[in-house]
């Protein structure tokens, strides 16, 4: 694989315990007023909000990085706990779940595997069925009548 000169440094330390942050994240505004630029989210059509919306200064980066939710595994995890049932749809190995309040717009999901991977350690049978769910998802989010545009790429038509 090749990288353009010009692509940031988002290597990651051998030794995570005496991580510093990388040349990419030394050239960030740490702490600065944050300007949204004039062709971001909010100039969309199906952008939700209206009036004045201010991006929250940057904080530096803490590392070594505190542990996610369940990295003790899945007795600590808490998408592993919550019943399939409180799904917004499931298959033998996938399902889709509202983060918060599943009746709120605009809505955010999750698709997680029903074993307990991250994406670094996925199997590949889980891997090659990654893409497959997110079409369903979207026809199914059609059907239930609500906002039908499901983030997984540019934004565009193609993969939205």
């Amino acid at each position: 694989m090749t990288t353009s000169p010009d692509a940031p440094d988002i290597s990651v330390a051998p030794d995570a315990a005496h991580a510093e942050p990388g040349s990419y994240v030394a050239r960030l505004p740490i702490g600065e007023p944050l300007p949204l630029a004039d062709d971001s989210l909010t100039s969309w059509e199906t952008f939700p909000f209206t009036g004045e919306l201010r991006v929250k200064p940057l904080t530096a980066p803490v590392l070594p990085e505190p542990p996610r939710s369940g990295e003790g595994g899945p007795g600590e995890c808490r998408a592993c706990a919550s019943p399939v049932e409180e799904s917004l749809w499931a298959d033998d190995h996938w399902r889709l779940d509202a983060v918060g309040n599943q009746d709120r717009l605009p809505v955010v999901v999750m698709l997680r595997p029903h074993s307990h991977h991250d994406v670094t350690d996925l199997p590949a049978e889980r891997a090659e069925e990654l893409l497959p769910p997110v079409p369903d998802a979207e026809r199914r989010a059609a059907h239930i009548r609500i906002a039908a545009s499901l983030a997984a790429g540019s934004g565009t038509a193609y993969a939205r």
